[in-house]
Formats: structure tokens, sequence, C-alpha cells
């Protein structure tokens, strides 16, 4: 698998690459970092070009794995145009719309779910609730995720981004 850092250096993202590398090896699999340079970064073409270079250079690569929704959808046609999907899976961190899509459709196995509304607004809430009403959580901590879209709870993820909460 590969695990491509369009931001190489950000250490939230290193970290995410690390995490993948450590799991994968750990169930005795190997995950690689593939570093863009900075100049890849928002430019879907130059991540799409450099994912179909790689899988096209390793055929042994089974697994993509991309750190945000953008670049899973470069991924998507990098895979597409190295004429290997159905042979190499891909996941991302974070999702939208499209990449809800292809896991409806088959087509990205799974989504990590930062689960933002949880992280972000349910805290401001819950402290401005504390603060101007003297409310208490029921119980601590809160855990906000993150959470993993797949086929299993795709509908129901699709319905909360359809109604705005995602």
């Amino acid at each position: 698998m590969i695990c491509v850092n369009t931001v190489p250096g950000a250490q939230n993202l290193e970290d995410r690459c690390k995490g993948v590398s450590d799991g994968i090896t750990k169930e005795g699999g190997k995950s690689t970092e593939l570093p863009l340079p900075a100049s890849a970064f928002g430019d879907p073409t130059a991540v799409a070009e450099a994912i179909k270079a790689t899988l096209i250079r390793d055929p042994t690569i089974n697994g993509v794995i991309t750190i945000s929704a953008g670049d899973a959808n470069s991924a998507a046609t990098g895979i597409e145009q190295a004429s290997m999907t159905g042979k190499v899976q891909l996941a991302s961190f974070d999702m939208d719309g499209t990449g809800l899509d292809r896991i409806k459709a088959g087509t990205q196995l799974f989504a990590i779910d930062q689960q933002p509304w949880l992280q972000g607004f349910l805290a401001v809430t819950m402290s401005d609730a504390f603060v101007n009403y003297g409310l208490a959580l029921a119980t601590g901590p809160v855990l906000t995720g993150p959470g993993v879209v797949d086929k299993s709870n795709i509908a129901a993820t699709a319905a909360g981004a359809g109604a705005g909460y995602r």
C-alpha cells in the first residue's frame, strides 16, 4: 500500500501515514509513504499523475490511501488511468460526496471520518452550555471518533450528508 502525502513535513499528516504503515506492518503487509512535492498540493492532475506513475512502476501495489478527500478523488483518477481499477483498493482520510459515491459503488473501500461536527460544533455547544447555564456533561469524555465509513454504514452517512450534518 502507498500512503499519498501531498503535504510532507506536516506532522499530523506524517502521523496518518505512519499509523497506516504501523497497522499494515503489524498484520504482515507493507506500506510506504508517497511524499509529493509541495507544488503538487492542490493540483489534482499532478497528484493523479504521480499515483498513476507509481502504480505502473510497481504492479505489486494493491492499495492506496490518501490524506484527504480531494487527494482521494485524484487517486481514483490515477488508479483508473493506470488501468488498475479493481486491482488497487482506494481508501482515504476524510470524505466528500464523490468519495461517498465511490464507497456506495464499491470503488472505494472506506473513508476515515474525522467527524468534524462532533470535534468542533459539539464541543463549542457543550462549553457554551457549561459557561452560560452551568450544565455539565453527563459523562466524560465524549469520544468523537474518528469513525470508519464503509459499505456497512454508507447509507446512514450519505443521509447525514444530504441533511447537512456532515
